[in-house]
């Protein structure tokens, strides 16, 4: 499973209240999916808090001072973009292009996970008694967590 497939169930899985779902088993294997998918969305955590340590330590005023001219520049008219563009700092400009690509080739990346599938029906079941809102999309994203 892909970094970011990990960390959009993850993200999923933290708006679920384990204690409303009656399904015993179900509690249970939602409950190790999650403790699992913590352990790796943990370590995707510490790499980027080293990357940016790596990359911008020493920098953050620069840094924010980038970030807030990116900023503007989504908001701004194509005149003022491209004024704004052009005195963007080059090597914040350089780093930040590096920083994301890396993150972005890690979100890509296989991570080994093995997690204990729940029962399809009782899973959706049970999103269903607890009124929260999810998309048939959003069973496909999970699709790796049932039989």
């Amino acid at each position: 499973m892909k970094q970011i497939e990990l960390n959009n169930i993850f993200e999923f899985l933290r708006k679920i209240r384990i204690n409303k779902i009656n399904d015993r088993e179900t509690k249970i294997g939602l409950i190790n999916i999650h403790m699992e998918l913590y352990k790796k969305v943990q370590e995707f955590d510490e790499y980027i808090k080293e990357l940016q340590k790596k990359y911008f330590e020493g920098k953050e005023s620069e840094l924010e001072a980038y970030n807030q001219q990116v900023t503007q520049m989504q908001t701004a008219d194509p005149e003022k973009r491209d004024e704004l563009e052009a005195s963007l700092d080059p090597e914040i400009k350089k780093l930040v292009i590096e920083f994301n690509s890396l993150i972005n080739a890690r979100l890509d990346q296989e991570i080994p996970i093995e997690l204990e599938k729940v029962d399809k029906q009782k899973f959706i079941e049970a999103l269903i008694d607890l009124d929260i809102e999810f998309t048939c999309d959003d069973l496909i994203v999970l699709k790796d967590l049932y039989k």
